[in-house]
Formats: C-alpha cells, sequence, structure tokens
C-alpha cells in the first residue's frame, strides 16, 4: 500500500543488540561517539544482503514535469528501490533517467481513475533487472539478480479503500496469492538442474537401430545425421546418481523403499522391527564393501590409498575447541586462530640475541681524500 514518509529498512532492528552499536530513525546502524572513538560511524559487517525499500504515494506522475520533480527528489534519498502508488498514468513507461536509475511505471485501469504502480530501481541495481512485469493494474513485480546465489522478488501491491465492494477486496487478495505463489514457483524453476549423464549402452543400441544411410543432396544428408544424434542424445540421457547412491546396491534400495511404504501400524510393529534390523545390517554391509573396493582399486592402480579414503569419506571431522595456553577452552574460529598463532610464535620464536643494526655496520672514520679527478 502505498504510504507517505521516509524511507526504511526491512526490519531495522536486525543488529539492534550489538553493544556499542545503535540503529537511527533511518534504520542505519551506527557506533556510539564517545571521545575515544570520535564522531565517525560506519554499519557494522554482517553476512547478509543490505537493502533499502520505500514506499511512495505519489498522487499522481501523470506529466513529464511531475515524474521529473519525483526523479529530482529521489536523488536526495539513499535507496536501492522505490515502490510508486497511484501513478495514474495512461500508458506503460520503461526508461533510464539521466543518473542511470530505472524507471517503470504501469498504466492505469482503462474507464477508471484508479492507480496504477511502478518501481524506482537506485542506478547500480539497474544491471541487475533480470525482469519487470504488471499482471494487474494494482500489482507490480521486480526480480533482480544481486549475484550467482542470490535472487530477490519485489511485489508492489496497490490495495482498494475501504469503500469498495468486498468483492474487489476478495479478488484482489486472490490476485496477490496467485502473484506469490507464481514468483516462489519461478524461483524455484530458475534452479540449477541436476547434473546428468549419458548412458554408453542405450546410446549404442539406439545407434544401431537408427538408418545413416547416405542421402544424395549434401544438405539433406547433414541436418537428417544432425537430427538422428540430437534424438539419441536426449534419449540416452539420465540424471547422475549421487555418492550416496553409489554406495548402496539394488536390493538395499528396494527394501529401503519397502521401509519407506510401510505404515506404522500396532498389526505392523513386528515386521517394521525386524525390516528395521534388517536395513541397518544391509547399509553397514554395502557401505564397508564399497570402501574395500575403492581402497583395493587405488592399491592396485598404485594411487594414494590416502586421498582415496579422503574422497569416499562422508564427513569430515572439525575442531571443535581449543585449549590456550591458560587451558581455558576456545570455541570462537578466530579465538582458535589467535591461539595458533601465538602458538607458532612461540615455537619459532628465536633465543639467540642479535646486535643492533648500528652495531652491525661498521664505521669508515678515517675514510681517504678522493679528488675529483680521480
Amino acid at each position: 500500500m502505498g504510504v507517505n514518509g521516509p524511507l526504511q529498512f526491512v526490519n531495522p532492528e536486525y543488529m539492534a543488540a550489538f553493544s556499542g552499536h545503535e540503529v537511527d530513525f533511518r534504520g542505519t546502524l551506527g557506533c556510539h561517539k564517545d571521545k575515544y572513538q570520535g564522531n565517525s560511524c560506519k554499519r557494522f559487517r554482517t553476512r547478509t544482503t543490505h537493502l533499502t525499500f520505500g514506499t511512495y504515494n505519489c498522487r499522481p506522475i501523470c506529466s513529464q514535469s511531475q515524474l521529473s520533480l519525483l526523479m529530482d527528489e529521489t536523488e536526495r534519498v539513499k535507496f536501492d528501490v522505490i515502490g510508486l502508488c497511484e501513478t495514474k498514468r495512461w500508458n506503460l513507461l520503461s526508461c533510464t533517467w539521466r543518473n542511470g536509475a530505472g524507471v517503470f511505471l504501469g498504466s492505469r485501469k482503462d474507464n477508471s481513475t484508479t492507480g496504477r504502480i511502478g518501481f524506482v530501481v537506485a542506478p547500480h541495481l539497474t544491471p541487475e533487472i533480470q525482469q519487470v512485469s504488471f499482471p494487474s493494474h494494482r500489482i507490480g513485480v521486480l526480480d533482480l539478480q544481486l549475484d550467482k546465489k542470490t535472487r530477490v522478488t519485489v511485489i508492489q501491491i496497490y490495495a482498494p479503500t475501504v469503500d469498495k465492494d468486498e468483492a474487489d477486496h476478495t479478488d484482489f487478495y486472490d490476485e496477490v496469492r496467485e502473484t506469490a505463489a507464481k514468483a516462489l514457483l519461478d524461483r524455484m524453476a530458475h534452479r540449477r538442474p541436476p547434473p546428468a549423464i549419458l548412458d554408453a549402452e542405450a546410446a549404442e543400441r539406439l545407434a544401431e537401430m537408427n538408418d545413416f544411410k547416405e542421402l544424395d543432396a549434401i544438405d539433406e544428408d547433414y541436418d537428417k545425421l544432425v537430427a538422428a544424434i540430437i534424438t539419441i542424445r536426449d534419449s540416452c540421457r539420465k540424471r547422475k546418481p549421487s555418492h550416496i547412491i553409489l554406495r548402496i546396491t539394488e536390493e538395499t534400495l528396494q527394501l529401503l523403499k519397502k521401509r519407506r511404504n510401510l505404515k506404522r501400524t500396532t498389526h505392523s510393529h513386528l515386521e517394521m522391527t525386524l525390516l528395521n534390523r534388517l536395513c541397518r545390517e544391509k547399509v553397514a554391509r554395502v557401505h564397508e564393501e564399497f570402501t574395500r573396493k575403492r581402497l583395493m582399486a587405488a592399491a592396485e592402480s598404485r594411487t594414494s590409498i590416502r586421498l582415496a579414503a579422503r574422497n569416499i569419506a562422508e564427513y569430515r571431522h572439525v575442531i571443535p575447541c581449543l585449549k590456550d595456553s591458560e587451558g581455558k577452552k576456545i570455541t570462537s574460529r578466530l579465538g582458535m586462530e589467535a591461539v595458533i598463532k601465538e602458538y607458532y610464535e612461540r615455537l619459532f620464536r628465536s633465543s639467540t640475541a642479535t646486535a643492533p643494526d648500528r652495531m652491525l655496520t661498521p664505521r669508515l672514520e678515517n675514510t681517504l681524500p678522493f679528488t675529483p679527478s680521480e
């Protein structure tokens, strides 16, 4: 909904619990000013991505002059994305402003003066825009790809007023739910597909069944060959098995599947108990056999057995804590690094006294005079 007011951080109290820091009215995390720190204030570093979102009720920006006035005002505000409401424009607008900011405005509803909405994106985020869409005159969707792993979807809505019919409110909230669900499904669809491999036996079998007779026309023969190769490739492609599936035989997989489909009831309690015991024994035996085969293969190929054992390990131990010189347990990573650094400094510190540099440099008091010609 459009609300007049200053821009605010989403959840501005995100790090207010840290001592020595405070959150001001703008949502900026700063430092307390004292005689030791001076007047310097900087944001506390975290592993989250900080974005400044705001919303503004325009009322309206139909003309070019009104839009110019709005963009001049945005230059005085620190923001990442501003959602606009009640733009009341006739036509859609997608442009890049003179300062590099992205402006995306939707048109209002036909035969009505009811809003439409839009977005103003900061110049540093304009290259990260993936898509801007307006499913209806009250809903807008902005997709941003901040980095390889971080994708942000911003949904801007403008709700009907209280005096509207109940049917309008119901339709509006239904559209909001559909838009949110579609955005979630789109985020899941853009995930990287699982790795696939080609089944060599299936490829050979399909190649033998295919007819590779040469045609008189070179172009037709080439197109037919390429189409046959693509068909064989798509037909024999299968999902790459994970390292867990490779360790378990087909018989063990069938037992696990049977246990998963068995309903836990009073009558099947004995069967479930026996099946659990059998599955545990089978899995342990299969894992042991898999490890033995891998180590034997590494020994026969004269490769590193230690490296092979490291590659087939399902987990690796980590150091939970270290003890300092006083015997106190240190669990933080930075603290353990400091303990290790102190240990090696004491280990490699030389106990031999070294002479100062002024004593090592010989003094030449009686310097022989030289003439300019010499």
